[in-house]
């Protein structure tokens, strides 16, 4: 089988198994398929020795959001299980990448708000909410590997809904103190009111790694609030608009707390 034929297949698989995620992978398979081509090199040749010029010189891709690191990696495991049931021998390229995979993320990503838009350009909020299932699956194999700790995961959560009351009546309490300042006066106040009470961004790294363990109806609650906090800026601040929507945003987080805690008493 030749390298178009063998390529073909595997996008038209990628394209029916992650469904609207399929676009974002395959453009990063783009470059892998080019290394191919300018090497001119037959799939079923790919050795050892060619993994050092792929890295180096074609998937050597920088600044991507995690969500983009996961889709690329995702789909070279993908074509590697792919290559793997047509006999053709890609266990080594796949242990590779297993044993790389924290070095790869650092080396093409940088820090990013979890679950900003930015993760996956091509789809927006309503999209991944309303095809979550599919979204859900992508996410669960990124995490097989990790272990659900409940306690760790409540304490997060915790944390971030204490952090959300504070900063919300910290803004009130300025707003009605200070009335009369201008935008760039009132956040510097409010960033000095909460200075010492935001969640540190390790803590935010580590729990995306092990939230996807979760039933699937308590990460889609999780991940509508990370993408509301993200909508913040689209209301002026102080408007009644944007006081509704962290209102309701911290009551959702307020419940999916609650529904944690109900659903895993005997792990509290």
């Amino acid at each position: 089988m030749d390298n178009e034929t063998i390529f073909e297949e595997f996008e038209d698989i990628i394209e029916v198994k992650y469904g609207h995620m399929a676009e974002d992978m395959l453009s990063f398979f783009n470059e892998f398929t080019i290394f191919f081509e300018e090497e001119n090199l037959d799939v079923n040749k790919f050795t050892k020795k060619k993994i050092e010029t792929l890295i180096d010189n074609y998937l050597d891709f920088e600044g991507l959001s995690d969500g983009e690191c996961s889709l690329l990696f995702q789909t070279l495991l993908d074509f590697c299980d792919f290559c793997m049931g047509k006999k053709i021998n890609y266990g080594f390229f796949k242990t590779f990448l297993e044993k790389r995979k924290d070095t790869l993320y650092d080396w093409w990503s940088e820090e990013e708000p979890l679950f900003s838009e930015d993760d996956f350009p091509e789809i927006n909020p309503e999209d991944i909410l309303e095809n979550f299932d599919t979204y859900y699956k992508f996410m669960e194999l990124q995490v097989k590997n990790q272990k659900l700790d409940i306690p760790r995961i409540l304490d997060f959560l915790q944390t971030t809904y204490d952090v959300m009351i504070l900063g919300h009546n910290k803004s009130q309490e300025i707003r009605k103190k200070y009335p009369d300042l201008t935008e760039e006066e009132y956040i510097q106040k409010f960033e000095q009111a909460i200075e010492k009470e935001q969640v540190s961004k390790d803590d935010f790294r580590d729990i995306e790694k092990t939230i996807f363990l979760l039933p699937k109806e308590q990460v889609k609650k999780f991940v509508t609030i990370s993408f509301k906090i993200s909508e913040y800026d689209k209301y002026k601040l102080g408007s009644p608009e944007r006081k509704k929507v962290i209102e309701e945003n911290i009551k959702r987080m307020k419940d999916l707390i609650d529904d944690i805690k109900k659903t895993n008493k005997k792990l509290i």
